[in-house]
C-alpha cells in the first residue's frame, strides 16, 4: 500500500515538473507563421463595415493575440509586438467607445509602430500585411475626426 502510495507521489511530481518545463521553442518559420495567421485576422476584423458584426469579429481576432507574440519562443521586433497595441486601440476606442483625444493619439502612434514594418524572410507576407493594418488605423484616425 506504501508502495502505491509513494509511486504515485513519484508520478504526481515527474508530472508537475514536466509542466514546468517551457515548451520547445518553435522555428522562426513557425512563429512568423503564427504572427501572420493572427495579423490576417485582425486585419480583417478592423475592415468590417457593421458595427455589430465589427465587435465580434475584433474581439474574436484580438482574443489571444497577447499569447501569439509572446509564446513563439522568439522576440517579434517592435512593430510585430505592436498587434497587441492595434488590438488595444481597436477594443478601447472602437469597440467601448473611448474619448476621442486619447483615441487619436492611440491611434496614430500603434498606426506608426506597426506602419515600421520591414521584410521578414521568414514571412514575406508579414511587413506588407502590417502596413496595410497601418493604413487601415490611419483611415479610422481620419474618419474618426483626428487631425
Amino acid at each position: 500500500m506504501h508502495k502505491t502510495i509513494r509511486a504515485g507521489a513519484f508520478a504526481l511530481a515527474l508530472a508537475g515538473l514536466a509542466a514546468s518545463v517551457p515548451a520547445e521553442a518553435k522555428t522562426k518559420e513557425e512563429a512568423w507563421a503564427a504572427w501572420v495567421e493572427r495579423a490576417e485576422r485582425i486585419d480583417f476584423a478592423l475592415k468590417v463595415q457593421d458595427e455589430r458584426v465589427y465587435k465580434v469579429a475584433i474581439k474574436d481576432a484580438c482574443t489571444g493575440v497577447t499569447g501569439t507574440i509572446i509564446s513563439q519562443g522568439m522576440q517579434f521586433p517592435a512593430w510585430g509586438r505592436e498587434l497587441m497595441g492595434v488590438c488595444q486601440v481597436a477594443k478601447d476606442t472602437w469597440l467601448y467607445g473611448g474619448k476621442k483625444g486619447k483615441y487619436c493619439k492611440a491611434v496614430k502612434q500603434s498606426a506608426k509602430t506597426i506602419g515600421k514594418a520591414e521584410v521578414v524572410p521568414e514571412a514575406p507576407k508579414a511587413a506588407p500585411l502590417a502596413q496595410d493594418i497601418a493604413e487601415v488605423l490611419m483611415n479610422g484616425y481620419e474618419l474618426g475626426g483626428c487631425k
